[in-house]
């Protein structure tokens, strides 16, 4: 209804208290000055000083309440927003005043018997958050008169926050030009924290002229119109990737990749971590958060993935590298990689000892690009494990989440990267979309979902689409019997990044957890040269997976060159 007869910045929440991931959501759509309008009844009244308390006082947001009066006819179940405009229409609904954070916590905390001093120094951080300079100077006058303390020394204290606000926010934009890789970069490095900077303490005109809007429009096609080298976002290392999605996006971005149990998630956002390391340099701080392991096996994969040794290898490194000097070579060599870039600032692993709660995970997500400086590249596995902590109810945790990765993405230099568990009690067949139906805030929330698909873990004998180890053993450098390996099937069904949406196809290395990228040639290479050996093989000469092939992009080779295997 209020869209209806005009008034076009509304949104309806569902029950009486709105939700902090409410007013987060509003606040990175771009909303500062958000009025919550309730009944004339005690449970209205209960609820929004509960919110003004709670929100009132928050860096960068104007926040009010307004009572709608409803005659004594109009039944209580009525007496909402759409029943008063329908009935007295908007130039009634604009005459009811809103009552500010200010004044009613002002009250509040005068009703309390707190002295004059205890009152101003709480009262200041809701005037550093006005940015009307008259209406600071009235708040400013009211809280003197009301408490007894001078004027100059609020205005004193009010002077001390935004020094430390906006020292922290240019040395933030210090660390981060630093870092910058070209002067494109740096300035929308310099224009972000600009526009940061402008949020505070500065009155913004509610009425946009069409002459604003024209040259905003001219600003945003001239960027479009830059050469850019490259592509746009971090490369990955995968060259359909960065074609089809100009990188991994550097910030603002959702990705999700659901499937069912061991069809090569994991392994795609190991490789993903790794190649975004190996290949940036000066790029992001990469997050690798495994909600539902122990950081020893993190750690463990990632090793794995970057030598090309299995994982049993990197687990028992003490009886392997004894035998080979090569394997320990090899594992000292990938150990010494991950410190640096720990060093550097550019890697944190965290495993489930921390907790899965959206709390923890923001602060672990904080503390990497306020102590690095860097963009951040969230990689969590998997999603399900992620826990508002505030709900039991599956469907209505899911919304949280999806809710708080919005919050996030929009809020932060920040793309978060997600495997997700499909389980449904004996789903076969290729996952749809269907499938995350119970989760179906987050279809909404992600930019891209792929889903994964392994046909050899589905069918088993019946599959037909898969690779063939036939390597050596890195230990021993003896030639080993065949092993049949999975062919990963990613469909990426929906696609905001860059629109493209289709198959692609994943050779996975399920004993050393990472995957390389399959043209079409190299598909039908590899199927060929599976299809050669079942015809000359009979299925017991298959080892069950002992064969150990190492991928051709691995960091760090285990074998001396002319006998890896391939």
């Amino acid at each position: 209804m209020a869209k209806q007869v005009g008034i076009m910045a509304s949104a309806a929440s569902c029950g009486t208290s709105i939700t902090e991931g409410q007013i987060d959501a509003m606040v990175a759509a771009g909303f500062k000055r958000i009025n919550i309008v309730y009944d004339n009844e005690p449970q209205g009244q209960m609820a929004s000083f509960s919110n003004l308390s709670k929100f009132g006082g928050r860096e960068g947001l104007y926040l009010s309440v307004m009572f709608l009066p409803f005659d004594e006819n109009v039944p209580l179940p009525e007496r909402d927003p759409d029943t008063f405009l329908r009935t007295k229409g908007k130039d009634a609904y604009f005459e009811v005043k809103p009552i500010t954070a200010f004044d009613q916590r002002l009250n509040c905390l005068m009703d309390a018997g707190l002295n004059g001093l205890q009152v101003a120094e709480d009262m200041v951080k809701l005037i550093v958050n006005e940015p009307s300079k008259v209406r600071q100077g009235e708040m400013i006058q009211t809280l003197s008169t009301r408490t007894g303390v001078k004027e100059e020394d609020i205005r004193s204290e009010i002077t001390r926050i935004t020094d430390k606000r906006v020292l922290s926010i240019t040395e933030t934009l210090s660390k981060r030009l630093a870092l910058s890789r070209d002067a494109r970069e740096r300035i929308d490095l310099i224009k972000n924290s600009t526009l940061e900077l402008g949020q505070f303490n500065e009155e913004k005109d509610a009425d946009l002229s069409f002459e604003e809007s024209a040259m905003a429009f001219q600003t945003t096609c001239s960027k479009f119109e830059k050469a850019v080298d490259g592509i746009g976002g971090w490369d990955t290392g995968w060259k359909f990737f960065n074609e089809s999605f100009d990188g991994l996006p550097k910030n603002g971005q959702i990705i999700g990749v659901p499937g069912a149990s061991n069809c090569g998630k994991s392994a795609w956002i190991t490789t993903l971590a790794t190649n975004l390391l190996q290949k940036n340099p000066d790029g992001p701080v990469v997050v690798f958060h495994s909600l539902d392991d122990p950081r020893e096996t993190a750690f463990a994969k990632l090793l794995s993935c970057v030598t090309g040794l299995p994982i049993r290898f990197i687990t028992r490194v003490a009886k392997y590298g004894t035998a080979d000097k090569a394997v320990k070579e090899t594992y000292e060599r990938a150990k010494a990689w991950v410190l640096q870039c720990m060093a550097e600032k550019r890697l944190v692993v965290k495993g489930q000892e921390i907790g899965n709660g959206t709390k923890v995970t923001q602060k672990l997500i904080d503390q990497a690009h306020s102590i690095s400086g860097r963009n951040v590249v969230y990689v969590g596995d998997s999603l399900h494990s992620l826990d508002d902590q505030a709900s039991h109810d599956e469907r209505v945790k899911f919304k949280r989440v999806a809710e708080w990765t919005m919050m996030m993405t929009e809020t932060r230099p920040l793309t978060m990267v997600f495997t997700v568990e499909l389980r449904k009690a004996g789903m076969q067949g290729r996952p749809k979309l269907a499938d995350l139906a119970e989760s179906g805030k987050l279809i909404y929330a992600m930019k891209a979902i792929g889903f994964f698909y392994s046909e050899l873990h589905d069918l088993r004998q019946a599959a037909k689409k898969f690779w063939v180890d036939s390597g050596r053993d890195p230990s021993t450098n003896m030639v080993l019997p065949p092993v049949k390996r999975p062919i990963i099937e990613v469909d990426w069904i929906k696609n905001k990044v860059t629109e493209f949406k289709g198959l692609s196809h994943l050779k996975l290395y399920d004993h050393i957890a990472r995957v390389e990228e399959l043209t079409d040639q190299d598909l039908t290479k590899e199927l060929e040269s599976a299809k050669t050996l079942m015809n000359e093989r009979t299925e017991s000469n298959f080892a069950p997976g002992a064969a150990v092939r190492r991928p051709q992009n691995v960091f760090f080779s285990p074998l001396p060159a002319g006998k890896n295997g391939n």
